[in-house]
Parts: structure tokens; C-alpha cells; sequence
């Protein structure tokens, strides 16, 4: 990932999701198939993932997570991922 790459995924503020350099630069390294996110917050990884084609299921305690709920108490999620993170 570049920072044209960044400057096309958010034209106003591209370096939103800097602090998520490595992270998404790696992940993209590992090509997987399918993630699970723990936390997405603002969705911008999860994003950045989806529009690379990336099928991500995201798992949190605030409404609009595909899975919510409390990870001290996580509920029992019936699929596989190829990268949790």
C-alpha cells in the first residue's frame, strides 16, 4: 500500500487510516480469503478490505457489527476465517 493508495481511498483526509499502514499492508500480503475483525470502530480497515475484494465479518459491542457482543462473554460464531485480527 501507497500513499496514492491512501489518497484514493479517502481524497479528503488520506491519512485516515495511516496508523493502519502495516496492519492492512500485511494482511493484503496474506491474501486471505476471509477475516474476522474484533473491533472494526469506524469500519476504515474493514472497508479498505471489502473494496479489495476481501469477505470481512466484524465482530463488536456497538450496534451495526455483524456479531455483537462482549468479548469477555464472546458468542459462538459458526463460521471459519483464514485471519482473525
Amino acid at each position: 500500500m501507497t500513499t496514492n493508495d491512501m489518497q484514493r481511498y479517502d481524497p479528503v483526509n488520506p491519512f485516515v487510516f495511516e496508523h493502519h499502514y502495516q496492519q492492512l499492508n500485511h494482511i493484503l500480503r496474506l491474501a486471505p480469503k476471509t477475516v474476522l475483525e474484533i473491533g472494526p470502530g469506524e469500519y476504515t480497515a474493514t472497508d479498505y478490505l471489502r473494496r479489495r475484494g476481501i469477505s470481512v465479518t466484524t465482530f463488536d459491542n456497538a450496534p451495526g457489527a455483524d456479531y455483537v457482543g462482549d468479548m469477555r462473554k464472546p458468542p459462538s460464531i459458526p463460521e471459519t476465517f483464514d485471519l482473525v485480527f
